[in-house]
């Protein structure tokens, strides 16, 4: 989002064509107001930073991310920051700009890490749209005399919010944008450089308050190349709501609509995406009774689709839950897939909102699922909720969820289920189809998943798909495989089992209960979790919930995949060993 408008191609658009004879065109009158600046923004550029810094010369823009030597070069450009002479003991804040929540935490660790080593006396924020609002908050709080607030943000902070104080901008010049995969015509984020209309507006996150320092970590010469601006969403998005809605408007066909649009769509674009509605049994293959690649009549479906303010695939997952008679639970999907995340990621403490999530899900490690028992518990409580608002605040913090994301499905739920029954006459609970068994209706979930989604699902190859059953247990010594992680490079000359409890203090017993180390001859130290763990305590009354044996699909003990978790958040796995010979005598 910017904040800045193509003033030109508004002026082409809104003007005046005089057809024949004249057959000329005029713009539209523009009307500007001026207003001088009353701060100076500096700007400098990596070229800037190759006499003072030396890691500057060694960064690569081959690829769209951020390398090590762009770390090195952000974290000592801070050093210098503080080096730099004031006239009070106000440090000014930094605000830092990454393209996601992997760079933040990447950058978060460097800097932790340099201020155990260097005992700088920074205050660090991160600023992302998966953080707690409570968190987000702190962006505004001023910080401690002799300290300085540094605030890693995506691109959240370009445009939503202003921190006064900030006075110094790091800009890697990176972001995340949707945009539409052809084959499968979803959209995904991907990094992508930014624009020069970007930049700009994250250079004014300063010179509001005070002059200002801007710094983008990009030789001058590639910023100049940077398009002016960002890619128009319709052009790089998918259509597939714009096109249902030309069918409603009955305007024409969907090319003959989207052709008048301000950045009207490729041509290519508008075929897939009529090519997937039809797929999807949003269109007809014909346009009254003839077969058209460019054009179908709209189905039932498709009218339905057309009528909620969702995505296609969300809106058929509730038309499929309206026909199993689990519309409450599907439209709790639907929406829950189509907004910000209710579950909060303390940045700080993201295994325990993992596990949280997992329990939610009833270890289905499916987040549709986590949705109804997340949000079924919170509904029950509402009512209570609604007369003392600091319980719910407990209720959310215990059990990482961000109320006012929840707030927002409860709303987008109500405005789906009024527009269902405004526009077709659906309600909840109308159907024949009766459930008596709540393992039934949790499996009639996944079911109405995989058809609303179908043919977009993960299915495991056949080609190497899986390994060989005596190579799995001869690389784990013979220990039961969904329970077993490993860990190398243990010292083959300490007595292992002087380790024992230290290595099985790792993992979080509250959480994964008590785990048991095995050593064998080799460097490799196996640990081995227990079937049976703690159990459910988000909600006394959740249909979804099953005190037995906790196992994720696959029979996979619950365990495994909290080690796992633990490793791709990079958890330190280092246990402190005493010398050879000490280690002996004991």
């Amino acid at each position: 989002m910017s904040a800045t408008a193509e003033t030109e191609k508004l002026r082409d658009y809104f003007g005046d064509y005089y057809g024949h004879p004249y057959n000329r065109h005029q713009a539209a009158p523009l009307v500007t107001v001026d207003k001088a600046p009353h701060y100076t923004i500096h700007v400098a550029y990596l070229d800037d930073l190759y006499g003072l810094i030396p890691s500057a010369r060694k960064m690569e823009f081959g690829k769209t991310q951020i390398d090590e030597a762009g770390y090195e070069t952000a974290v000592q450009l801070l050093k210098a920051f503080d080096e730099m002479k004031v006239d009070n003991d106000d440090k000014k804040s930094v605000l830092i700009f990454l393209p996601g929540i992997y760079e933040i935490e990447e950058m978060h660790r460097r800097m932790e890490d340099l201020m155990t080593l260097e005992n700088h006396k920074w205050i660090l924020i991160p600023l992302h749209s998966s953080i707690t609002s409570e968190e987000q908050d702190k962006v505004f709080i001023q910080a401690p005399l002799n300290y300085r607030k540094i605030i890693l943000s995506t691109n959240i902070a370009e445009s939503s919010i202003t921190v006064p104080d900030v006075s110094f901008v790091i800009d890697f010049c990176l972001m995340k944008q949707l945009k539409n995969e052809m084959r499968s015509n979803y959209s995904m984020l991907i990094m992508t450089w930014a624009s020069k209309s970007n930049c700009n507006q994250r250079a004014g996150r300063v010179g509001r308050v005070a002059d200002g320092r801007v710094y983008r970590l990009i030789p001058k010469k590639m910023y100049n190349e940077f398009d002016d601006n960002e890619l128009p969403e319709m052009s790089r998005c998918s259509l597939s709501r714009v096109v249902l809605m030309s069918k409603i408007l009955d305007m024409g066909t969907p090319k003959q609509l989207l052709a008048s649009a301000l950045d009207a769509p490729c041509l290519k674009n508008i075929i897939l995406t009529i090519r997937t509605l039809k797929q999807v049994g949003a269109l007809l293959s014909t346009v009254n009774g003839v077969i058209s690649s460019m054009d179908g009549d709209i189905t039932y479906m498709g009218k339905v689709m057309a009528h909620l303010p969702l995505e296609p695939p969300m809106s058929k997952l509730i038309y499929f839950g309206y026909i199993f008679n689990i519309l409450n639970e599907a439209m709790i999907m639907a929406c829950g897939l189509s907004i910000k995340s209710i579950f909060s990621q303390p940045f700080n403490r993201r295994l325990e909102a993992y596990t949280q999530k997992l329990t939610w899900a009833n270890y289905s490690c499916s987040d549709p699922i986590a949705y109804i028992g997340a949000f079924q518990s919170w509904l029950e409580n509402k009512p209570e909720f609604d007369r003392n608002r600091n319980m719910e605040k407990t209720w959310a913090f215990k059990n990482y969820i961000q109320l006012s994301a929840i707030r927002e499905l409860y709303d987008l739920i109500d405005d789906v289920s009024n527009r269902l029954n405004r526009n077709f006459g659906i309600i909840a609970n109308s159907g024949k189809m009766k459930w008596t068994k709540p393992e039934e209706k949790a499996l009639a979930c996944k079911v109405i998943l995989a058809g609303a989604f179908y043919p977009n699902y993960f299915i495991r190859g056949t080609n190497n798909a899986y390994m060989d059953e005596h190579e799995v247990l001869k690389t784990l010594n013979e220990h039961d495989p969904y329970r077993t992680v490993y860990f190398t490079g243990f010292p083959n000359d300490q007595p292992k089992e002087l380790y024992k409890e230290a290595i099985e203090s790792l993992f979080p017993q509250k959480i994964v209960g008590k785990p048991t180390a095995h050593f064998s001859t080799s460097n490799k130290v196996y640990v081995e979790f227990p079937m049976s763990n703690v159990k459910n305590t988000t909600s006394n009354n959740n249909q979804y919930e099953d005190n037995g044996n906790q196992l994720v699909p696959g029979n996979i003990c619950y365990g495994v995949y909290v080690a796992i978790k633990m490793r791709t958040l990079k958890f330190n796995f280092n246990i402190p060993l005493l010398k050879p010979n000490d280690a002996k005598k004991k």
